[in-house]
């Protein structure tokens, strides 16, 4: 929690600054997010506890990767989709759930970055058209 608020300290009142740098640096796709994005997430990200929360969900990944590992008896038979994109943890989101998740399909997006609905999105829904089209009944 130390390192949460550290981050925090460095972040506060710099928001713009930070998310700036983010989506740039994640992001395969230039101009992705939009302005127009990026100002709504500017918006919420300024709210008491929400960039906490945000910090907290991407320094506990391998906690929760280890987790899913360890405490997982009986995986999901259900069919199960894991997007990834080629550019930021790739084949890693099907490597989280392989524990959890024993009908699993695994994409990674060609030449995307992190944010995969907004970098890629008539790709995305067309993955996910197909994926429940041919799962309807499963």
């Amino acid at each position: 929690m130390a390192e949460i608020w550290r981050w925090l300290s460095l972040v506060r009142g710099r928001e713009r600054i930070y998310l700036d740098w983010l989506y740039q640096a994640f992001s395969a796709t230039p101009n992705v997010p939009a302005a127009a994005a990026v100002d709504e997430y500017l918006r919420t990200y300024t709210r008491p506890g929400v960039m906490a929360s945000a910090f907290e969900r991407y320094l506990t990944i391998d906690s929760q990767v280890a987790h899913n590992a360890r405490y997982v008896k009986e995986p999901i038979t259900r069919p199960t989709l894991a997007v990834g994109a080629e550019h930021v943890f790739g084949a890693a989101v099907g490597d989280n759930l392989r524990y959890a998740a024993s009908n699993l399909q695994t994409v990674v997006m060609d030449g995307c970055g992190h944010y995969v609905s907004e970098e890629r999105p008539r790709e995305l829904a067309r993955l996910l058209l197909t994926f429940f089209g041919e799962h309807a009944n499963a």
